[in-house]
């Protein structure tokens, strides 16, 4: 449980610590009454919860919106492989969540968050002011929204249409998300790579995360079991990335746009609203050609 838990607090308590963006790694639970849990190295939560919580938080907070990236989806134990097109337009086989499963899971999150859901035909550049204009707070990211299945629009007893989720309101991760894994399990190569990143101009029709996360390797999973070892866990490899991402807020990053920043144990307000201040000064900075 050490190297799988990477959040101390439950969904509702990182959003209230300022948290807008959820890494969602989805497994189905072989027993469970519960069929669908976030999953990262062990089951952690069922999904109705973290939807509730999403909900309630929204509810209360009006002015506010939450990013749900589905990263990774299982099919119980194994995984069910999915032909989608590659980079090079070749079908490749990928791990997905059965076509069943996956509208399963959509009907879970329509029955949970109604209505606040933006349609993908919006685009994922809209603006913060646009968005608060619309019903819309939640945006979805998943990995193979073309293998999701697209329902048509029923309407209801009255002839208004009801609004069901499909994949008209999934965003595709390669195509909308620029999310670059590093695969570094030291702070210094991993921040050399995120400065790196933050230096560039921001892409363009995509959203940014920056992963700042190390990885931990199996002789530091071994390691950690030696007395006086300091890295025995996924907690204290985020001491670390926590230590450094103060020094590059405070110092390098602050005239960048950062987009999503994204953190193990996210549960920090300073580094949370420093991320915001920053992507609102230098957005509109950015916007502003006299500037």
């Amino acid at each position: 449980a050490d190297w799988s838990r990477a959040q101390q607090v439950d969904i509702r308590q990182q959003l209230e610590s300022g948290c807008r963006y959820l890494d969602i790694r989805v497994a189905q639970h072989p027993t469970n009454v519960e069929k669908f849990w976030t999953c990262h190295g062990l089951f952690s939560n069922p999904m109705t919860e973290v939807l509730e919580n999403i909900r309630d938080f929204l509810a209360n907070n009006v002015q506010e919106f939450v990013v749900l990236d589905f990263q990774e989806l299982h099919e119980k134990s194994t995984c069910c492989k999915t032909q989608v097109k590659g980079p090079d337009g070749k079908l490749e086989d990928q791990h997905n969540m059965s076509p069943q499963s996956s509208a399963e899971l959509l009907k879970l999150i329509q029955f949970h968050l109604q209505g606040l859901v933006l349609p993908r035909s919006t685009g994922v550049d809209i603006t913060y002011g646009d968005l608060m204009a619309t019903p819309y707070r939640v945006v979805i990211m998943h990995k193979y929204p073309e293998c999701l299945p697209d329902v048509s629009v029923p309407r209801d007893n009255s002839g208004v249409d009801v609004d069901v989720l499909s994949s008209r309101h999934c965003f595709c991760r390669k195509t909308h998300l620029r999310s670059d894994w590093k695969n570094k399990s030291t702070a210094l190569p991993l921040f050399q790579a995120l400065h790196a990143e933050v230096m560039e101009e921001p892409p363009e029709g995509q959203i940014r995360v920056l992963q700042c996360v190390l990885t931990p390797t199996p002789k530091m999973t071994i390691m950690a079991r030696v007395p006086g070892t300091k890295m025995k866990s996924l907690l204290h490899c985020s001491h670390v990335v926590k230590r450094q991402l103060h020094y590059y807020l405070a110092k390098e990053w602050k005239t960048r746009q950062l987009g999503i920043v994204m953190y193990d144990m996210a549960d920090d307000p300073i580094i949370n609203e420093l991320i915001v201040r920053y992507n609102m000064m230098n957005g509109e900075a950015a916007a502003d050609p006299q500037s």
